[in-house]
């Protein structure tokens, strides 16, 4: 049996973890290149070199707000920067 605070803490994981992926999935997904509507390569490198950090929150068994929220602001900015 589930606790009702058991619940809301996995539902809560499950978002945090939901929340992260997308940001990744955002990122990996960006097409590379210099034309224009392609992220420049050398700007998403450092996106890329995020996502260790962001696999090694994933594999942990509890993840907080603040770091899916700085991770996820972190990942965000590198990828529109990309984009110039």
């Amino acid at each position: 049996v589930t606790t009702e605070e058991e619940a809301q803490a996995r539902y809560t994981q499950a978002g945090l973890r939901n929340t992260l992926t997308q940001v990744i999935a955002n990122g990996l997904i960006a097409e590379r290149g210099d034309a224009m509507g392609q992220y420049n390569p050398e700007k998403m490198a450092a996106f890329d070199a995020e996502i260790t950090k962001a696999n090694d929150i994933l594999e942990k068994e509890n993840i907080t707000e603040d770091e899916v929220a700085e991770l996820s602001t972190k990942l965000n900015s590198i990828r529109i920067a990309g984009d110039a």
